[in-house]
C-alpha cells in the first residue's frame, strides 16, 4: 500500500499555495544624449609638443633679429627688407612646397626642414660670434629662415588631420594655435629680447639649440607613416581605443595595414578617380583649380591675400612706431618683447573659449566678425600711441584674430579632400603670404616718404575692405543665425563624394554647423576644376 505524501498528491486534491511575488525588475539606465568626447591621443601631443617649440624658435628669431637691425638703422626702407625676404619664399615656393607635402611623407617633409633651420641658425651663431654679422647677412637669413618656415608650416598643417577625430579638429586647431602664441608671444619673443641683450651669438645659439630638441621629437617621438593616404588608426578612435564601428584599434604610433580594395581606395576619396602620377606642375594646378573652383575657399583666399598685404605694410614698420627714442610710443628695446604677451594672452583666451563659442554661434559669421573687429583695433594705436592704450589694442586683436584663424583652419580642413591638402593650403598659403613681401616694401617705401601712420591707417583700411568683400562673397554664410538656431538639425545635406574620405576610416566629414551647411545647400561646396 502505498504512502501517501505531499509529493504524491495530485494536483486535484487540493491548491497548491500561491508562489511568492517576483521581484520587479530594475530600470534601466537610461542612455546618455552626449557621446564620450574622443581623444586627440598620443601621436598629436608629440604634434603638439613639437610645433610649441618650433614657434619658441620662431618668437626668438622673429623679435630678436629686428631688434639686432634697428640697433644697426632707423631707417623704415632697410628695416622692412626683413620683412621681405622672410615671407618673399611664400610667393616663390609655396605652390611647389605644397607638391611636396602631398607627394612625400609630411613628418619627414618637416623632419628635413627643421634640419635646415638648425643648421642655419648655428652658421648665424657662428657669425656672430666671430663679429662678421652685418644688416646685410641678417636680411639674407630671415629669407632662408623663411624658406625653411614654408616647408614647416605647410607640413604640419596637412599632417593635423591624420593625427585626430574629425569632431576634435576645431579641437586640436584651437590647441595647436594656442601652443604657437605661448610658445611664440609668451616665452620666445621676451626670451629673444633679452638674449639680444646678451649677444647675437646668444640668441641664434640658443635658437639652433630649441631647434635640435624639435629634430629629436620628430625623429623619435612622432612615429608612423604620414604620407597622404595613411592615417593613424588612432584619428578614427574612440574614447576608449575604439573605431566608431566598435572595432579595436592598434597602439598609437602604428598605422593600419589596409588589404584589397581599402588599400586601393585609401588613396583617393571615394567617387574621384586617382589621377595617373603626373608632373609636379599637374600637381600645383590640381590644387590651385580646386581652390580657385571653391565658393567658400576661394573668396577666404582672396581676402587673406589682401589682409595679410595690409598687416605687413603694418608690421613692417611698427617697430619704429614704439621703440627708440624718436618713436611715438618711447619703448625701450628690452621694454618691446613684453607686449606682445598682451597680444598672445588675447590669443589663448580665444583657443580656451573657441569650442564653446562654435557650439553656440553660427562659425562663418563668427569667423568672419572676429576679422572685421581687428580694423579700430588697429587704429587705435596711432590715434592714441600711449603704452595703455597699446596693450588694450593688442590684448583684443590676438582674441580677434585667433578666433578667425582657428574656424578658417577648421573650415578649410572640413572642406578639401585630404589627398589635395597640402597642395590647397601650399595654394592658400601662396595667394595669402605671396603678397606679404610687397606689402612690407610698400609699409617702407610710404613710411620713408609719408610717414608712419599713413601706412598704419591705409592698412586698416585695406583689411576693413578685404573682409567686408569676403561678408559679401561667401554664399549662405547664415549672417543673423544665433545660438537657439544653431541646435535645430538642419536638413539633410547630401554630401559630395569626396567628402567621405577612406582615410577618416567611414567617418562623415560633413560640417555640421548650421552656418556652414547654409553653405552646404547654397551650393558652396562645388569642387574646382582641379578635380573635373
Amino acid at each position: 500500500m502505498l504512502r501517501t505524501t505531499p509529493e504524491t498528491i495530485p494536483h486535484s486534491a487540493g491548491p497548491l499555495p500561491a508562489p511568492p511575488p517576483a521581484p520587479a525588475p530594475e530600470p534601466s539606465p537610461v542612455p546618455s544624449l552626449a557621446p564620450p568626447q574622443e581623444r586627440l591621443g598620443h601621436p598629436f601631443h608629440m604634434h603638439l609638443s613639437s610645433v610649441a617649440l618650433s614657434n619658441l624658435v620662431d618668437g626668438m628669431v622673429l623679435v630678436g633679429v629686428p631688434l639686432l637691425a634697428v640697433s644697426l638703422t632707423r631707417s623704415p626702407q632697410e628695416i622692412a627688407w626683413l620683412s621681405t625676404l622672410f615671407w618673399l619664399p611664400w610667393l616663390l615656393f609655396g605652390l611647389a612646397s605644397g607638391v611636396l607635402v602631398d607627394r612625400l611623407d609630411r613628418r619627414a617633409v618637416r623632419l628635413a626642414a627643421t634640419t635646415g633651420r638648425v643648421v642655419l641658425l648655428g652658421a648665424v651663431a657662428v657669425l656672430a660670434a666671430t663679429g662678421y654679422l652685418s644688416l646685410a647677412l641678417l636680411v639674407v637669413a630671415m629669407g632662408l629662415y623663411g624658406l625653411t618656415q614654408v616647408l614647416v608650416d605647410l607640413s604640419a598643417r596637412a599632417i593635423v588631420p591624420q593625427l585626430v577625430p574629425a569632431s576634435r579638429l576645431a579641437a586640436a586647431n584651437g590647441r595647436t594655435m594656442a601652443a604657437e602664441r605661448v610658445f611664440d608671444d609668451f616665452i620666445g619673443r621676451p626670451l629673444g629680447g633679452l638674449l639680444v641683450v646678451a649677444g647675437a651669438g646668444w640668441l641664434f645659439g640658443a635658437a639652433a639649440a630649441v631647434g635640435v630638441t624639435v629634430v629629436l621629437l620628430l625623429a623619435l617621438g612622432l612615429t608612423g607613416p604620414f604620407r597622404p593616404g595613411d592615417a593613424l588608426p588612432g584619428a578614427a578612435a574612440g574614447p576608449e581605443g575604439s573605431t566608431e564601428s566598435g572595432q579595436e584599434t592598434e597602439p598609437s604610433g602604428t598605422a593600419a595595414q589596409p588589404s584589397g580594395t581599402q588599400a586601393e581606395s585609401a588613396k583617393a576619396p571615394a567617387g574621384v578617380v586617382p589621377a595617373e602620377p603626373a608632373g609636379a606642375w599637374r600637381e600645383v594646378r590640381q590644387g590651385l583649380g580646386f581652390l580657385v573652383g571653391h565658393r567658400v575657399l576661394r573668396p577666404v583666399a582672396i581676402m587673406a591675400s589682401a589682409a595679410n598685404l595690409a598687416m605687413a605694410a603694418y608690421l613692417s614698420v611698427f617697430i619704429l612706431w614704439v621703440v627708440g627714442p624718436g618713436s611715438a610710443v618711447g619703448l625701450t628695446a628690452d621694454q618691446y618683447p613684453p607686449t606682445m604677451v598682451v597680444m598672445a594672452a588675447g590669443a589663448i583666451l580665444a583657443t580656451v573659449v573657441i569650442e564653446p563659442l562654435k557650439n553656440r554661434l553660427p562659425e562663418v559669421p563668427l569667423m568672419l566678425t572676429g576679422w572685421m573687429a581687428q580694423v579700430p583695433l588697429l587704429v587705435l594705436p596711432v590715434l592714441w600711441p600711449r603704452l595703455d592704450v597699446l596693450l588694450a589694442a593688442w590684448f583684443l586683436s590676438g582674441f580677434c584674430n585667433m578666433t578667425g584663424n582657428v574656424l578658417a583652419m577648421t573650415l578649410m580642413q572640413q572642406l578639401t579632400p585630404n589627398h589635395l591638402l597640402g597642395r590647397v593650403n601650399g595654394a592658400t598659403s601662396t595667394l595669402a603670404f605671396g603678397l606679404m613681401p610687397l606689402g612690407a616694401l610698400a609699409g617702407g617705401f610710404v613710411g620713408e616718404r609719408l610717414g608712419l601712420p599713413v601706412v598704419f591707417l591705409g592698412a586698416a583700411a585695406v583689411l576693413g575692405l578685404a573682409v567686408l568683400y569676403a561678408m559679401l562673397a561667401i554664399p549662405g554664410r547664415g549672417a543673423g543665425t544665433t545660438g537657439p538656431d544653431a541646435g535645430h538639425a538642419p536638413r539633410p545635406v547630401p554630401s559630395p563624394p569626396w567628402v567621405r574620405t577612406p582615410l577618416t576610416a567611414g567617418r562623415d566629414l560633413r560640417p555640421t554647423d548650421p552656418s556652414v551647411q547654409r553653405v552646404l545647400r547654397a551650393g558652396a561646396l562645388g569642387g574646382g576644376p582641379g578635380l573635373r
